[in-house]
């Protein structure tokens, strides 16, 4: 899946290609991202995750905002063939920690916080809770990845009040992992009815439920749809 989106667009001598334009909440802060600095990051963090023990098969919870490192861990995981479970970032520590826990998830990804408008989310300090609560169930997760993205507004004098809690023994700062890897990961053949993702229903209407997607069913219902439904054409944004 990873070498689809990334590695062919690349190979074909589009690597300068923009691949997204991200936006801050607050509309202060930019950045444009091409598929060479997607790729050479997802490798990084590939890399960064194999160093943890993360192997195929693998389960990782991801807790975050919408943000580039989002979109990085995510096509990480694929790469390694390891399993994601994006989880909604308004949601609770019970909520939070309940997918962990269902998904078997052996490592959380997350950020130190977030904004949803005005609304400050302290991901960090409710990743904690989610992790005790994981705990006390004798579910054991190995690390807690964390992405600095409130840095992004300190700058433009925004007040999140946050303390962060970082625990040496459990927390690892993102811009830490990923210093000491290298930026090439060859990606693991999948076969087409292998997990790429778990994506949890609401559970307004009773306990959630991890509905799974495949790679290649996956892949073939984002091209049909990107070809038929928004009809696509080179150059679109």
């Amino acid at each position: 899946m990873c070498y689809n989106v990334l590695d062919r667009v690349v190979d074909k001598g589009l690597g300068d290609r923009v691949a997204y334009y991200w936006q801050s909440n607050d509309d202060n802060s930019h950045r444009i991202v091409t598929y060479n600095g997607l790729l050479r990051d997802v490798c990084r963090f590939a890399n960064a995750l194999k160093s943890l023990g993360v192997k195929k098969g693998d389960r990782v919870a991801v807790y975050m905002s919408v943000s580039i490192e989002l979109v990085v861990v995510m096509l990480s995981c694929a790469r390694i063939g390891a399993i994601h479970t994006v989880i909604f970032a308004g949601f609770s520590a019970p909520a939070l920690a309940d997918r962990i826990i269902d998904a078997n998830c052996i490592l959380l990804v997350t950020a130190d916080g977030a904004y949803r408008a005005n609304k400050f989310i302290p991901l960090k300090s409710i990743a904690d809770s989610a992790l005790e609560i994981c705990k006390r169930m004798n579910h054991k997760v190995i690390a807690t990845i964390v992405s600095p993205h409130l840095k992004l507004y300190t700058a433009h004098g925004m007040d999140n009040n946050a303390t962060i809690n970082y625990d040496p023994k459990v927390d690892i700062l993102w811009d830490d992992i990923m210093k000491s890897v290298s930026d090439s990961c060859e990606p693991e053949w999948m076969e087409a009815e292998d997990t790429l993702f778990i994506l949890y229903t609401s559970g307004s209407t009773g306990k959630p439920k991890g509905i799974v997607h495949t790679i290649g069913g996956y892949l073939l219902y984002a091209y049909i749809t990107f070809k038929y439904v928004f009809n696509y054409t080179d150059g679109d944004v």
